[in-house]
């Protein structure tokens, strides 16, 4: 079979030169499914005098490359699952093609590959938090993946590479698979510190993925860490701008999640005010981090202030935002939270606003989101405490809630404990002894105290090299369930509903099974993480 296509490859550059050198391209792609609009949306992106600009830019060029290569059989048309355009080849082709180029023609072919790609991603990667453009993005993702794998065969470390594996990590980030950006976050890291240092903004947006993904796991203190040393660049080189604001809120939403009320208090507040004295107080920047801060309230019993804040978010996010944007569904589950534990007789104006939440978050995020679980776990929450008459509606939703938040977030972060809590209540207030056993059985969540972070001075105190053992730990609890150990530095699976508890980071290959061979990270064992959740961190 390798003659007969050395034959075919021979003729096809004498004859065809365009579509060969089409074909050369095609090579460090995924074999399947790549989309004809990443490789002719983005031609400008490649050098004017590159031959394969012609081919890529005029449409006819295109057609007749590819009609070529059909003719000679080693490409065929095919349909994304969206039914948009896209090409097909064998994989062995592709192999014995690549066989045939030089080191120096692969390593260029490469870099062409990977710079159509990253033309995909947007240079404003909060963009990429909108679920209507993920199609966009998803569709490059099993050609990133491959590029990883030919890039680590060419020891490829160019920038470009670098700053594609970032964005894809936001990407990923964004879409909940905090596993597989954690992933690109370690391999572009290193690449964009050797390449620009470590005050360039390039390498703190890769710096700040790295933070929102250990925020989001749960690991608090190493996440004050990487958060203020990005905090630290920003002031110094934009000084008090948008983007140094939003590394203060992600400062002070980590405060308030790792159970320090008063210090995230202190700071929602500052940034708050810089939101009002920019833009106003209608504006949304200043409506998501009141509704952060009312959280925060929430969460210290106040419930009626809290109830107040956040009826003016809603309001002012359904005006700035429209009833279907993330923030206002966001803000309607925070209201109905607010509303049913300061009165547990409105619990139906409180369920109405938790339903309309989850419908829309199953619609455009998936039953696999972690804001979809947490629409399950309030809904569940509320009727178990308000409406004994629901106790198994309340049970199975609350279940459901638990096992995604302990394959997924692990059993030690502070939201699977915190809502292991509530169902360890519930079947205590229910009379059910037997399946509170089972439930302690299946989860193993010990009830001893949590150990939380008491208020850190400013940044200079996280830079004095003590290891994470030495940082002041406090006694305080996120509001909730008993007080249970957090040690966020395991992962969970789910296996015969048993959880197995383990310290292994899942790997790109578990993650994509198709891919052999993976770069090397170039992080400690403490960044050597699993990732994955709750109320997300601004870019």
């Amino acid at each position: 079979m390798s003659a007969t296509y050395e034959t075919a490859f021979l003729k096809l550059e004498q004859d065809e030169p365009d579509a060969a050198q089409l074909f050369s391209l095609l090579s460090f792609f995924d074999p399947e499914y790549v989309s004809t609009d990443i490789l002719t949306n983005n031609a400008d992106q490649i050098a004017s005098e590159n031959p394969l600009v012609q081919v890529l830019k005029y449409s006819l060029n295109f057609e007749r490359s590819v009609s070529q290569l059909r003719q000679f059989s080693v490409q065929r048309f095919t349909r994304r699952p969206d039914e948009s355009r896209a090409l097909w080849i064998h994989d062995l082709v592709q192999e014995m093609y690549r066989d045939r180029m030089s080191t120096n023609l692969q390593a260029e072919r490469l870099e062409l590959a990977i710079t159509l790609l990253h033309s995909c991603f947007p240079e404003e990667l909060l963009g990429m938090a909108d679920p209507a453009t993920w199609n966009n993005y998803e569709k490059c993702m099993p050609h990133v993946i491959a590029g990883i794998v030919h890039a680590k065969k060419l020891n490829a470390q160019s920038v470009r590479f670098a700053r594609l594996c970032r964005d894809a990590g936001w990407f990923l980030y964004h879409k909940g698979q905090y596993d597989g950006a954690i992933e690109m976050a370690t391999i572009s890291i290193p690449l964009l510190e050797d390449n620009y240092g470590e005050e360039d903004d390039e390498y703190i947006m890769a710096v700040n993925l790295l933070a929102a993904v250990h925020h989001t796991k749960g690991n608090f203190r190493m996440a004050l860490k990487w958060y203020f040393k990005v905090l630290t660049h920003r002031e110094k080189t934009l000084g008090l701008t948008d983007n140094t604001n939003n590394t203060k809120h992600n400062i002070a939403l980590c405060y308030h999640e790792a159970g320090n009320f008063e210090e995230s208090n202190r700071r929602f507040e500052e940034v708050v005010s810089f939101w009002e004295t920019k833009y106003g107080p209608d504006h949304s920047s200043t409506l998501c981090s009141q509704m952060s801060m009312a959280r925060n309230i929430r969460y210290q019993g106040n419930f009626d202030l809290a109830e107040q804040i956040l009826q003016k978010c809603r309001e002012g996010l359904l005006r700035e935002c429209g009833s279907q944007h993330m923030w206002t569904l966001l803000s309607g589950s925070e209201l109905a939270s607010a509303i049913w534990q300061g009165d547990s007789s409105r619990y139906k104006e409180a369920e109405k606003l938790h339903r309309e939440a989850l419908i829309e978050k199953v619609k455009q995020l998936g039953e696999d989101h972690v804001h979809t679980w947490d629409s399950y776990a309030d809904l569940g929450c509320m009727i178990s405490k308000c409406d004994p008459s629901r106790k198994e509606e309340a049970e199975q939703l609350m279940m459901k809630a638990l096992k995604q938040y302990a394959e997924t977030l692990t059993i030690n972060h502070s939201q699977t404990r915190e809502f292991y809590g509530y169902l360890v209540e519930f079947y205590q207030e229910t009379n059910q002894p037997e399946k509170l056993e089972i439930l302690r059985e299946t989860f193993g969540i010990p009830n001893t105290p949590s150990p939380l972070i008491t208020p850190l001075a400013e940044q200079e105190s996280l830079n004095t090299g003590k290891d994470d053992s030495q940082l002041d730990l406090g006694k305080e609890r996120v509001r909730g369930g008993p007080k249970l150990d957090i040690t966020p530095d395991t992962t969970s699976t789910m296996a015969d509903d048993k959880v197995q508890l383990n310290d292994n980071t899942p790997s790109l290959e578990a993650l994509f099974p198709d891919v052999k061979s993976l770069p090397e990270p170039r992080l400690s064992e403490e960044e050597n993480i699993a990732v994955l959740v709750n109320n997300k961190p601004c870019p």
